[in-house]
């Protein structure tokens, strides 16, 4: 936003696409390290491994996207050591798959720890500082507080059921090509088209999200958006017959699927409040 001031919309929107186009080869560990002129003006896959670290070394350092001199110059560079392999991730597992989750967690937590403290200054403090701050703290907080990470760290795997992984990467699959089909013509779609479809993306993928948490929501949420998913292709198929027999082909298989998900979950909610009866007489 301050940039605005002084630089055109346009100017910025173009060198931020070339910034992301830069930062696609840095996300790789095939590639080794560059020579040194390279490696100490721009950004390497070196020093973007380095980032993406979890060690404490790795913590707040290598931002830069294109040119890693401002890291340099104030302070916030490390070179990646061969004899300390970064671990990727962040220093506390985010145990959940669901997109809601993670995006609102963060927020939770600082709103929670917003009220651990009595002062203004203090709550203050929790906002603006670093997520490492408390009192008496360094404005960041103290580097060793971050927990050592080990290589051998269990993931989170809440063991859900082999068809729930089977279903949602099925229904991952159209949510995909329902994205790509939605950014490649939303240039020449009605509103009315584009906010239904995107609408849709987005609760399909928290639904989907519960499902790969194992929650007891999971279900209820799913039977829920195969519903809602008939309204949707209501509204967008007259726009979707514009782009062709294949467009239509893929909403009519859309549809297929639709009605097979609402029957499989119709028939595992009366097997397993069958079975629950059949239980209970025997009892």
């Amino acid at each position: 936003m301050p940039m605005a001031l002084a630089i055109p919309p346009t100017t910025y929107l173009v060198h931020y696409q070339i910034s992301i186009i830069y930062q696609y080869w840095l996300h790789t560990e095939i590639i080794g390290k560059l020579p040194a002129p390279i490696e100490y003006v721009l950004s390497t896959p070196s020093h973007h491994r380095a980032h993406h670290g979890r060690n404490r070394r790795y913590i707040d350092k290598n931002f830069g996207g294109f040119l890693i001199i401002w890291d340099r110059i104030f302070g916030t560079f490390e070179a990646e050591d061969p004899d300390e392999k970064p671990l990727y991730g962040i220093t506390t597992q985010m145990k959940s798959y669901n997109p809601l989750v993670i995006q609102t967690q963060p927020f939770i937590k600082l709103y929670k720890r917003i009220w651990e403290y009595d002062s203004l200054k203090d709550r203050l403090s929790v906002i603006f500082k670093g997520p490492g701050w408390s009192p008496g703290k360094p404005w960041v907080g103290n580097i060793e507080d971050i927990p050592h990470p080990t290589p051998d760290i269990p993931k989170y795997d809440p063991q859900m059921p082999l068809w729930s992984k089977y279903y949602t990467i099925v229904h991952f699959f159209f949510v995909v090509n329902a994205y790509f089909m939605l950014a490649l013509n939303i240039s020449i779609l009605s509103k009315i088209t584009i906010w239904t479809a995107a609408s849709f993306i987005c609760y399909s993928s928290i639904s989907m999200g519960f499902v790969l948490d194992n929650s007891q929501y999971g279900p209820h949420l799913e039977i829920l958006r195969c519903l809602i998913y008939f309204l949707v292709d209501k509204i967008v198929i007259s726009e979707v017959r514009r782009f062709g027999i294949a467009s239509v082909t893929v909403m009519y298989a859309n549809r297929t699927l639709g009605i097979l998900s609402l029957a499989y979950w119709i028939s595992l909610y009366l097997f397993y409040n069958l079975r629950r009866i059949y239980k209970e007489k025997n009892l």
